[in-house]
């Protein structure tokens, strides 16, 4: 997505919804990693059961 948002300079509407999608995407990963943790679970953990 950030390549994404790279190519939308002639939209900059576009690009800051984009850019801030990106940065409410990473707060969500950072949380769910954070509950992972407190559950005993790292988040290689995960994607090792996604694609065995």
């Amino acid at each position: 997505m950030e390549r994404q948002s790279e190519r939308l300079t002639d939209y900059p509407e576009a690009q800051a919804r984009v850019k801030e999608h990106l940065a409410e995407t990473n707060t969500q990963l950072g949380r769910i990693e954070q509950c992972m943790e407190a559950c005993g679970e790292s988040s290689s953990a995960s994607r090792t059961r996604r694609n065995p």
